[in-house]
């Protein structure tokens, strides 16, 4: 999770390279192609998968303010590392849009990841009788859904995520529990037992 944090630091030792150093651009047909850091863009969009799979959120809202004091100590690693683009012959909107973009990426989902990897707050559990079962396909994963009954201050049935292993052992009509969890960073989250 710290790749990002650690290859900013890494590639700003020596002199305060320009941002244009993190971003390689090459000709594609005749366009110019725009590529993000492998050290940036990469764990940005693996932490995202994960984190979207494995954790549901209790409140999108929760993570707004960790998220965007996360990103503006992204920005200030950057400034403090690298200097601003001065002279380019590249368009330098698309390069500060596809380095801020996948920082972006990388803040929030990298708060939500240490929020739920690191939380210790004591568990509250909630039963929940399963209402249905659910397989969301794409071209290259499935995603498996089991919907419950409304548990603890959740009012309204709804789908949580769950791991093909529970998908197949959970049974329709049968009450499972829920995890609830404060948050390390106070950003509730919870999962099926």
């Amino acid at each position: 999770m710290a790749l990002p944090i650690i290859g900013l630091i890494a590639n700003g030792l020596y002199g305060r390279p320009s941002i244009t150093s993190l971003i390689e651009i090459t000709k594609d047909k005749g366009e110019d192609k725009y590529d993000v850091a492998d050290f940036i863009d990469f764990p940005a969009l693996a932490i995202c998968i994960r984190i979207l799979r494995d954790f549901e959120f209790e409140s999108v809202y929760s993570l707004i303010i960790p998220g965007t004091i996360t990103f503006i100590a992204m920005c200030v690693l950057l400034w403090i590392t690298h200097e601003v683009i001065i002279k380019s012959t590249k368009n330098k909107s698309w390069i500060y849009f596809s380095l801020l973009g996948n920082l972006f990426l990388y803040s929030y989902a990298g708060t939500y990841g240490v929020n739920c990897l690191f939380d210790d707050s004591e568990t509250q559990y909630y039963p929940a009788k399963v209402l249905d079962k659910t397989i969301s396909r794409s071209r290259r994963s499935s995603t498996y859904y089991v919907k419950v009954a409304a548990w603890g201050h959740h009012h309204d049935p709804e789908k949580i995520s769950v791991a093909s292993s529970q998908y197949e052992t959970i049974q329709i009509g049968e009450t499972v529990i829920i995890d609830y969890h404060e948050g390390l960073l106070g950003i509730p989250w919870y999962e099926i037992e």
